[in-house]
């Protein structure tokens, strides 16, 4: 019996990725993971990455517009081809995301934030799912969720600082966690294997000032961290490179946390 050597589990030659939110911080390295890994990759964004490389395309995408998704995704599909691999990245935000904390929020801030993110999330892999189906592929779709959709926020870390505590992120990230079990029990007799990332704080801008972490905000959140750091983009994108990969093949329905330790003190 031949032996498969571990690295080839990694070789994703012949694989389409298909990644929501490719031209965001996470989404852009995981391209350049996917790349490396020669899968033929197509972001969705509504900014395009300026990446010379025959096995990268660009499409516009914007998973704000619901009613769309379903017709953009099937003509994607009969466009590119059916995806071996979906990856969502994608962090659609409100026009004043700062506004998106207890004391500020309105209903229908809330309500665009939840249509938004949580419906987009889940209806871009329930139809690229069935998709999958359709067209007789053993898929892979990982979903990006935080720590904040098994956790509560800790206040102290937003002291004296210009971000507040979120009122519906923890909701939409919450609900992916148990979306992703209920996806990877549904379609896994169709060997299609969904999971999803809960990511701790990363370096780099903040979503919701559009600015760099301040220092203050970050000295506190380091300081609670085991590995006394944040993560980066490329270690997110390592363990979704596992996720879409062989080497995970008997992995489904899982939450992946990467948080350097944040969750377990």
């Amino acid at each position: 019996m031949k032996i498969k050597k571990y690295l080839e589990n990694y070789n994703l030659s012949h694989k389409r990725a298909f990644v929501i939110g490719g031209s965001g911080q996470i989404g852009s390295e995981v391209i350049n993971a996917l790349l490396e890994c020669n899968a033929h990759v197509f972001s969705f964004d509504t900014k395009k990455l300026n990446i010379k490389n025959s096995n990268f395309t660009y499409q516009f995408f914007d998973c704000k517009k619901l009613n769309f998704i379903e017709k953009n995704l099937n003509k994607f599909v009969n466009k590119f081809g059916c995806p071996d691999i979906l990856i969502n990245t994608s962090y659609p935000v409100l026009k004043k995301p700062i506004k998106n904390n207890f004391s500020e929020i309105k209903l229908q801030d809330f309500q665009n934030d939840v249509n938004f993110h949580l419906l987009s999330y889940c209806w871009i892999s329930k139809i690229t799912s069935d998709l999958m189906v359709k067209n007789k592929i053993s898929g892979k779709i990982v979903m990006m969720g935080s720590i904040y959709g098994s956790l509560g926020q800790d206040k102290n870390l937003y002291k004296n600082t210009k971000i507040k505590e979120s009122f519906s992120y923890p909701i939409i990230k919450g609900g992916l966690v148990n979306f992703t079990r209920q996806m990877a029990s549904f379609y896994g007799h169709k060997n299609i294997r969904i999971n999803i990332i809960n990511s701790g704080g990363l370096y780099g801008k903040s979503k919701v000032t559009n600015k760099k972490i301040e220092s203050k905000f970050l000295k506190r959140y380091e300081s609670r961290v085991p590995l006394k750091r944040m993560g980066t983009t490329s270690e997110i994108a390592s363990c979704i490179l596992f996720l879409v990969s062989d080497a995970s093949s008997y992995v489904t329905g899982e939450v992946f946390t990467v948080d350097g330790g944040w969750s377990i003190i």
